[in-house]
């Protein structure tokens, strides 16, 4: 049966964190990106609907600064073993997948971006919109900069001319793509060469990336490359 994790077994996993970080450096990576989002365990603890806690758990779900206590204590414990110029994270506060979304993003993500800001971690990398939900425009990249002041990157249904215009006015340091890239292995020179993207953002991308699996699937490798 499903239970939520003791106190003590959170923190026991927060060393781990801080662990695997230390063998990420040790294997020759340069840093690591927390995984905050998308229903991971860091995102569980971050949104009522997964962290149901009562007021005796130190991770209680019944305010953002409880719930936000396990992802600022897996970034401290990481910024001491490998130093916070070597750590960032991945949140996506608007993400309907695996009931990701936060209660209240922006009031949230004020909280959680100041706190980041403090630790002075390189990086937060934002799904700034909901994926699964194309008439949701809201972005919440702008609510991050006005708190966190280390590198900010963006993501979810961009293209090339987005993605130079948003970094022009400001909004972000980099873009990072995702969907784009299982439909294009070739992506890069497309973008330097000023070329089309195949099937560029469609309407249910992650479906039509994986494939349906009642049918013959298309997998990564077999989208083609530019001739």
């Amino acid at each position: 049966t499903p239970r939520a994790l003791t106190d003590e077994e959170a923190q026991a996993i927060v060393k781990d964190f801080a662990a695997a970080a230390k063998r990420s450096i040790a294997a020759g990576f340069d840093g690591i990106e927390l995984h905050g989002a998308n229903g991971y365990l860091i995102n569980q603890f971050l949104v009522p609907q997964a962290n149901q806690r009562g007021p005796e758990s130190r991770y209680s779900g019944e305010s953002i600064e409880t719930r936000a206590r396990f992802l600022l204590e897996v970034v401290d414990a990481c910024v001491a073993e490998i130093g916070a110029d070597r750590v960032g994270i991945r949140l996506s506060p608007f993400v309907t997948y695996n009931a990701a979304f936060w209660e209240d993003p922006v009031r949230d993500v004020a909280y959680v971006a100041t706190e980041l800001a403090k630790r002075k971690i390189v990086f937060v990398h934002i799904e700034r919109r909901d994926l699964m939900n194309p008439a949701d425009t809201r972005d919440v990249t702008s609510e991050f900069k006005k708190h966190f002041s280390g590198l900010i990157i963006s993501n979810i249904k961009f293209d090339r001319e987005e993605a130079e215009k948003y970094i022009d006015e400001g909004h972000a340091d980099a873009i990072a793509f995702g969907v784009p890239f299982m439909y294009n292995p070739d992506l890069v020179r497309r973008f330097v060469e000023n070329r089309p993207e195949r099937n560029p953002q469609p309407e249910n991308p992650l479906a039509s990336a994986y494939g349906d699996m009642s049918k013959p699937r298309v997998e990564y490798n077999d989208h083609p490359f530019l001739e």
